[in-house]
């Protein structure tokens, strides 16, 4: 038998669908959005009653071994995560490993079940039993709440951006790159994602392609690769403009000038 993408949701559904505690089973990702390709992986999610995420997991097992066999597998969050979803990846033997499956299970309590459209596109639907898998209604305190991240990250930006700095005072360049990653890059990525792209502001790099536009992914590329040390405080120093500018642009507030400038 082929293993491929169909012949695995085919298997998944046909032993999902007959059980009481399977609610409904979507896919999401690159299909969602019409960008489905050759490196495209399987993101399935499946919404079951309450405590039955360990029993679905089994049953998407079972289901997995009759058409494929699992080469490595790993629990990224358990059930009754905090992250509101029990997830595992799954890749399997003699495939390409581009064809992972990415498995998240909802409890039917769960309060998202990532199904907002200009967050995670039109997700097709393979079963919904009772009616559970309905786009959530725009959230009328989104705006404020944005602006309001974009102020706390300007504040956050600000305490925390000259860790790249003190780095590089004492010679610790990996350190430095790391921090300009974290501290420089992150925010300001959020940022321009708020300004651009609000409904999908906290995937930082993830998508960035199709989210950002063409100058603005053509800037950030300029920041993202740096040839050495030197380099890294010229880039974070442009970094910072944007930054600033970006901030002000957003939320009408300066951010103050240090003796770090």
């Amino acid at each position: 038998m082929t293993v491929d993408r169909e012949t695995i949701l085919r298997a998944l559904r046909d032993a999902l669908e007959p059980r009481p505690d399977v609610l409904g089973m979507w896919e999401g990702g690159a299909v969602a959005f019409d960008r489905f390709d050759e490196w495209s992986d399987i993101d399935l999610q499946l919404v079951v009653e309450i405590d039955r995420q360990d029993a679905a997991f089994e049953a998407v097992e079972a289901a997995l071994a009759t058409v494929a066999r699992v080469e490595l597998s790993w629990v990224s969050a358990p059930a009754k995560s905090p992250h509101g979803f029990a997830q595992r990846f799954y890749r399997f033997a003699g495939v390409s490993p581009f064809l992972l499956l990415d498995l998240a299970v909802f409890e039917r309590d769960a309060p998202d079940f990532h199904l907002a459209p200009r967050t995670h596109g039109a997700c097709p639907i393979w079963f919904d039993k009772e009616g559970l898998l309905v786009p959530p209604a725009p959230d009328p305190d989104e705006h404020a709440r944005l602006r309001q991240r974009a102020a706390d990250l300007t504040k956050q930006f600000e305490l925390f951006r000259i860790l790249v700095e003190k780095e590089m005072h004492r010679g610790n360049a990996i350190e430095a790159a790391s921090f300009y990653q974290s501290y420089t890059l992150r925010p300001l990525v959020e940022l321009l994602r708020i300004l651009h792209c609000p409904d999908r502001s906290g995937f930082f790099a993830r998508y960035a392609h199709y989210d950002l536009p063409q100058e603005v992914q053509t800037r950030l590329t300029s920041l993202f690769f740096v040839a050495g040390p030197e380099e890294l405080m010229e880039k974070e120093r442009i970094a910072r403009r944007w930054f600033r500018e970006v901030a002000l642009a957003i939320t009408g507030d300066p951010l103050p000038e240090t003796r770090f400038d």
